[in-house]
């Protein structure tokens, strides 16, 4: 069977294994090869494909457990479009109802610098923060679903802003209490402990700590700020002026401003939030977020807001982040530019900085010198050009970047040259005669002893402070013994004479050891042993090794002739960009005469204006960062 036909068969057949209530349904094959189910008395219409039923059909060619499931899922997807359209028909009459909404309103605190605050949501400001209206719809504490109010409803209602407040003042009163409770409580409570004193219910508060304003449940506490007088009342209870700190929109911090907490205690009480999950946002300055912020234990993500002067600061700025500690495999950084402002010439004056730090540090580059960025002023032509997007000022500090490269790449070509010239004329001619004397002496030592080998093949004879020895242990127990009895301030003593090589015995202070020294061209060093036999061994087997340094000098002297060969060859090169460094350098001249930023004669007016609009932005910036609210009785 076709899929087609099979699909046909269903439409059909179907209505015989659905319950009586689909009788007078209209059951059809739709546009996309499915069923479309229908009702005359009913708006709701189903769709329901059969893609799957027609493969399990074609696994068992058994219809019948087929057009049972289809069945199942026309009755079971009847019924949830039914249901859904009359929760939606339900909560239509209900917003539509104010008498029924106004047993459902509540407050939502917000910071307006923060949080982008819709137009036409009705809203009260309280000082930095503003009061949102929204129609709580929780089904249990688990749920929580909000509709915003907006200037549409409240005008569908007939109410004003005045008593839509007034309504949910006593909404809220009535469905959760307001709490103020002491931050340490309200912590050992959070972790399972019993509920803190609810401190509004008391005369006055003798203790000056830190305390958390909420309300019953937990839920949306940080709104208990609007109840009426709410804010007096705690001034009150202070009886001193306070600030309201904001933690979460279920919670506000009360600080009091009695001088007794430092700002230090206050720091270590928010980054533990942070920490624990409690504060989700955080901003600050590198000053007061740099050294000594420890919050990285869930942070997620960290924005640049601005540029800073120095690279330390961006250092510090993501070790606060980038840490040991973070649960997160993977942290985002985010770094926020505008064109036509001064950013891009702050970040390519911090770049600049870190290249030269960088030079200094690593070593990296034969740069020695660099202009005192920290004193770097621009030109009123550069204002100018970056203020109105100037596009020849983005090519000029894009050729500043590639000029600055190409010179560092040339300043290590010619510190290049300059190191090879050095090995050609002083480097490899010095080891080359090193090595061929070192091959010289090291053959005579080899005939040395293979003379004396070839003489002396069956008998043993060393020499030590003038006697003669044929046994080996006992010869190299008297070595050991030699070496205890002279001083142990390191210097070298002669003890006599093995295989034509003078031996010389010294106390190593740093290995606490003795060492012997076979000398004749060149030295060879043996550390000694308790073990007569063993010592003598060892002496034989530095001899025996000289034919190994005889190669292994060998191959450095042809090392040393290759490299000197390959370094004449190298000196000889030129800078492989010297004429992509030359171009982009004319090219530089060029847009520093077009832009005229070499010129330093300006007016005096000028820089008075300037001055005066750079005091007026400081204190507008000034102004801008007084964001935390105070409030109190004076």
């Amino acid at each position: 069977m076709k899929k087609e036909e099979f699909i046909q068969f269903v439409a059909k057949n179907i209505k015989y294994h659905l319950p009586s209530e689909f009788k007078d349904f209209k059951i059809e094959v739709g546009k996309h090869m499915g069923l479309v189910i229908s009702e005359k008395k009913s708006p709701n219409t189903i769709k329901i494909y059969l893609d799957e039923s027609y493969e399990k059909f074609m696994e068992n060619k058994n219809i019948f457990p087929v057009m049972e499931t289809v069945a199942n899922n026309i009755t079971q997807g009847w019924h949830t479009v039914g249901k859904i359209r009359d929760e939606k028909r339900q909560a239509i009459e209900f917003v539509n109802n104010y008498a029924e909404v106004k047993k459902h309103l509540q407050f939502v605190l917000r910071d307006p610098d923060f949080t982008e605050i819709p137009m036409n949501q009705i809203k009260t400001e309280l000082g930095s923060y503003v009061a949102l209206y929204e129609i709580n719809m929780d089904k249990n504490d688990a749920e929580h679903i909000s509709i915003p109010i907006t200037d549409k409803l409240t005008k569908r209602w007939g109410i004003t802003a005045d008593q839509l407040y007034q309504d949910t003042i006593k909404v809220q009163a009535a469905w959760n209490q307001p709490l103020l409770a002491d931050l340490l409580e309200m912590g050992a409570y959070l972790n399972g402990g019993t509920r803190p004193d609810n401190l509004l219910s008391a005369d006055k508060i003798d203790d000056t700590g830190l305390y958390v304003l909420t309300n019953y449940k937990l839920y949306n506490g940080a709104a208990m700020i609007v109840h009426d007088e709410m804010a007096q009342k705690i001034g009150n209870l202070l009886q001193m002026d306070y600030y309201i700190l904001p933690s979460t929109v279920h919670e506000l911090l009360v600080y009091p401003d009695n001088g007794v907490i430092s700002i230090t205690q206050l720091q270590a009480e928010l980054f533990s939030k942070v920490r624990s999950g409690q504060v989700r946002f955080l901003f600050g300055s590198t000053a007061k977020m740099g050294a000594g912020t420890n919050v990285q234990d869930r942070l997620i993500a960290l924005h640049h807001l601005d540029v800073p002067w120095k690279p330390s600061d961006i250092e510090q700025q993501e070790g606060r982040i980038l840490r040991q500690g973070n649960q997160n495999e993977k942290v985002q950084i985010f770094r926020y530019v505008t064109e036509g402002t001064f950013d891009s010439y702050m970040w390519q004056l911090l770049e600049n900085k870190q290249k030269f730090v960088g030079q200094i540090m690593t070593s990296k580059s034969p740069v020695r010198s660099c202009e005192d960025v920290d004193e770097a002023v621009l030109s009123f032509a550069e204002i100018k050009a970056l203020a109105t997007g100037n596009p020849y000022i983005k090519e000029k500090m894009e050729l500043d970047i590639e000029v600055a490269k190409l010179k560092v790449l040339k300043a290590n070509h010619n510190a290049n040259r300059y190191r090879l010239e050095n090995q050609i004329v002083h480097d490899y001619p010095l080891k080359i005669s090193n090595e061929k004397v070192r091959i010289q002496q090291l053959q005579e030592d080899l005939k040395c002893y293979q003379s004396y080998q070839m003489k002396n093949q069956d008998r043993f004879e060393m020499i030590i402070e003038n006697v003669t020895f044929d046994d080996k242990e006992l010869a190299g127990k008297a070595i050991r013994t030699a070496a205890k009895k002279e001083n142990r301030l390191g210097e070298s003593v002669e003890i006599g004479t093995y295989q034509g090589f003078t031996m010389f015995v010294s106390y190593n202070h740093i290995s606490n050891s003795y060492n012997l020294k076979l000398q004749n061209q060149r030295s060879y060093l043996i550390e000694l042993g308790e073990n007569g036999l063993g010592n003598i061994i060892r002496i034989n087997n530095a001899l025996d090794n000289i034919p190994k340094h005889i190669a292994r000098a060998k191959q450095n002297l042809q090392t040393y002739e290759s490299q000197l060969e390959d370094a004449k060859i190298e000196v000889m090169k030129e800078f492989p960009k010297e004429a992509d460094l030359k171009e982009k350098t004319d090219r530089l001249s060029e847009l520093n005469a077009l832009l005229n930023m070499d010129q330093s004669n300006h007016e005096i007016v000028a820089e008075e204006q300037i001055e005066e609009q750079e005091t007026e932005e400081v204190t507008n910036k000034t102004q801008r960062n007084e964001v935390v609210p105070k409030f109190g009785t004076r």
